[in-house]
C-alpha cells in the first residue's frame, strides 16, 4: 500500500503533499548504507497485504530473464501470459535480493564471531561495523526490544562473549524468514482489468492473503513501475503469502515504521533485502494529476 501520504486526524492518510514516493525511512543515512554495502550494486485491516499506487505510467524497459515454472490457470481477464516475462524477471531480481540479504547476515555473524573470540569473556567494544549493522537491523526489525540486554549506543559500547552472541542470535527469526520465503514456489495470478481502489482512491499494485502461498498482481499498475519496484512489490507480497503471521502492514514512509510487529512486517523484509543487495531502495512512479493514498 505505497502512497505519498500523511496522517490525518481520523487516522487515515491523504495524498498530494509530497513530490515523490521514495522509500526513505527517516532513520536511514546515506553514509550508513555505504558503510555496509559500498556503492549501489497495528492494527490489522482489510487492506493487509496490498500495495496502493497511482494509475498506469509510461512504459519502462523490460528484461527477458526466463524461469521455467507453471503458473495458475487463467481466463482472458486474468491471463498472465502477456506478463510472464516481466513477472519472472521480477522474481529473479527478488531472489537475488533475498540471497544477498542472507549473505549479509553471514557477514554480520562473522564480524560478531571474531569480536566474541577476542573478548574472552572480557568486555570489549563492539566497533563501528557491528554497531552500524545492528542499528540498521533495528531500524527495520526493532530487534533491540528482544535483545535481553542494553542495546549498543555507539561503536564504543562494550559486551562480553555472551553479549556479542546475543547481538547475532536476536536475528534468528528474521534469518529463518528470508530462508523460508521461497519465491519460486508461490503461485502468481494476474488481474489485467482496472486496478481496484481503496477508500481513498488509491490503486492497488498487488495483494496476497497471509500464508496462502499465492499472490495477485494488478498488472496495469504493477507493470508500469521500474524493474526494482516491480521486484520489491512482488517480494513484499511473497512474504505475505509465505507466512500466516504476516497479516498486517506498516509502510516505510509511515512515521511509526517498522511498527509494533516489525518482524512479521512484509515491508521491512522487502526494503531491507533491496538495501542489502543494491545499497538503495526502490520508488513508486507517481503520475501527474493522480490521487494516491493509503487506507
Amino acid at each position: 500500500m505505497y502512497a505519498q501520504a500523511s496522517k490525518t486526524e481520523n487516522g487515515h492518510t491523504s495524498a498530494g503533499q509530497h513530490n515523490s514516493l521514495f522509500i526513505q525511512p527517516s532513520v536511514m543515512r546515506e553514509n550508513t548504507i555505504s558503510t555496509f554495502f559500498g556503492q549501489p550494486k497495528e492494527q490489522h485491516s482489510s487492506n493487509q497485504g496490498k500495495f496502493f499506487v497511482s494509475s498506469a505510467a509510461q512504459k519502462v524497459s523490460q528484461t527477458t530473464t526466463k524461469v521455467q515454472r507453471q503458473v495458475t490457470d487463467t481466463t482472458s481477464s486474468t491471463d498472465c501470459n502477456d506478463f510472464q516475462t516481466e513477472i519472472e524477471a521480477a522474481e529473479n531480481m527478488a531472489r537475488e535480493w533475498v540471497s544477498d540479504a542472507i549473505g549479509w547476515f553471514g557477514e554480520y555473524r562473522e564480524l560478531i564471531r571474531n569480536r566474541a573470540q577476542r573478548s574472552e569473556n572480557r568486555l570489549l567494544i563492539i566497533g563501528r561495523d557491528i554497531y552500524e549493522r545492528f542499528q540498521l537491523l533495528d531500524q527495520h526489525f526493532n530487534i533491540s526490544s528482544e535483545l535481553g540486554l542494553n542495546s549498543p549506543t555507539s561503536a564504543h559500547s562494550r559486551y562480553d562473549t555472551e553479549g556479542f552472541m546475543r547481538l547475532y542470535n536476536v536475528t534468528a527469526f528474521i534469518r529463518r524468514r528470508y530462508r523460508g520465503v521461497n519465491i519460486t514456489s508461490k503461485v502468481y495470478n494476474c488481474d489485467n482489468g482496472p486496478c481496484p481502489t481503496g477508500e481513498q482512491g488509491a490503486e492497488t499494485l498487488g495483494e496476497a492473503v497471509a500464508g496462502s502461498q499465492e499472490y495477485t498482481l494488478f498488472t496495469r499498475c504493477w507493470n508500469a513501475q521500474s524493474e526494482p519496484t516491480k521486484a520489491g512489490v512482488l517480494l513484499h507480497e511473497c512474504f505475505h503469502a509465505a507466512f500466516t503471521g504476516f497479516n498486517h502492514d506498516t509502510y516505510s514512509f509511515e512515521s511509526n515504521y517498522p511498527g509494533g510487529s516489525a518482524q512479521t512486517n512484509a515491508e521491512s523484509y522487502a526494503v531491507f533485502a533491496a538495501l542489502a543487495s543494491t545499497g538503495s531502495t526502490y520508488r513508486i512512479i507517481e503520475l501527474e494529476g493522480s490521487t494516491i493514498s493509503v487506507d
